[in-house]
């Protein structure tokens, strides 16, 4: 299965976006924008084209737990604000997540590496303090792989009547299996999935069919 184009992977976003409500804003980011962003932050070059088709303003999705964002050019710079120290991977840049759970991109590498879920674990002990450290779990392959899961799982958990919290269980675990399906025909997904449910509290029965 090959990976499609990312203008068409990110028009697809762009209209489940428009269709869900799930930003402020889907305008896509000028020049000006893009240089001031460059300016600051080391933004790889298939980031930079994806803001250029689409950067949304506020987007916010709401699984079971935190709500989680993926930020805009215009936001990317203030989304860095609390995270660094010794403990902060030099050339992490925070794309989206939340708080202990941000998502983040490697930009030590030229090329595209993905989008990770990085977490606060225990790296090991001091003086009888517990020492905690980011440790990264890869999301996926790719920045087209990303928007492809995040597509899949917007398109099947915002398809039911009503706020997705209200739903039933047994219509969603419908959903997720529909989601957990897909994700696994998607080449850049299949070896991440577990770290795709743990990001969207997606449950391990969902796995096994009713």
């Amino acid at each position: 299965m090959i990976n499609p184009p990312l203008e068409q992977v990110v028009t697809q976003l762009k209209v489940l976006t428009q269709q869900h409500g799930l930003a402020k804003d889907v305008s896509s980011a000028d020049e000006v924008q893009l240089l001031q962003l460059r300016q600051n932050v080391s933004l790889p070059a298939v980031w930079a084209e994806m803001y250029r088709l689409f950067s949304p303003r506020g987007f916010l999705i709401s699984p079971p737990g935190n709500d989680q964002a993926l930020y805009g050019a215009t936001e990317l710079e203030d989304a860095q604000v609390g995270y660094g120290g010794d403990t902060w991977p030099a050339g992490w840049i925070v794309v989206g997540g939340e708080g202990e759970y941000p998502l983040i991109i490697d930009t030590t590498s030229p090329e595209d590496t993905g989008v990770y879920l990085a977490q606060l674990e225990v790296v090991g002990m001091q003086k009888k303090r517990t020492i905690l450290g980011w440790k990264a779990r890869q999301l996926s392959a790719t920045l087209i792989g990303f928007l492809e899961g995040l597509s899949t799982y917007i398109h099947q958990y915002y398809s039911a009547d009503g706020p997705p919290f209200f739903v039933p269980e047994n219509v969603r675990l419908e959903q997720y299996r529909a989601v957990l399906s897909t994700w696994r025909m998607q080449p850049d997904l299949e070896a991440h999935i577990p770290v795709w449910q743990s990001w969207l509290g997606i449950e391990h029965d969902a796995q096994t069919s009713s």
